[in-house]
């Protein structure tokens, strides 16, 4: 979060980074008519971790840095041990567990970007 502040502060970082529903990583999340280019971020992903950080730009507040990691870290051992060849199974697991990872980060995100209550 830190050197994301610091990238906001010196204007490089913001214009390197894949806009939602627009380009990179991602070109389909955020995408909706209510979200697309609101989200600007980079993503970080291996087996059983997961992380989104960058820039949000909600309609009513003014832009905000966040960072959300996700990761299982017993599941990731599990998985190291089975290398080099963990399998289609092994494969698959740890795929539909980044998968939920993903859905979890951008709930978050979507949450963020809606305005705060009033009362």
């Amino acid at each position: 979060a830190a050197i994301a502040r610091y990238g906001w502060q010196h204007e490089a970082l913001p214009a390197l980074l894949p806009g939602g529903g627009w380009s990179g990583t991602l070109t389909r999340r955020f995408a909706s008519t209510g979200e697309a280019l609101r989200v600007w971020a980079k993503t970080g992903t291996l087996n059983y971790g997961s992380a989104l950080a960058g820039y949000l730009f909600p309609m009513t507040d003014r832009p905000a840095v966040f960072v959300t990691m996700v990761a299982d870290t017993g599941k990731r051992d599990a998985y190291d041990a089975l290398l080099p060849y963990p399998g289609p199974s092994a494969r698959a697991s740890a795929g539909a567990w980044l998968d939920r990872a993903r859905a979890l980060q951008d709930a978050l995100v979507e949450s963020w970007l809606q305005p705060m209550p009033t009362s």
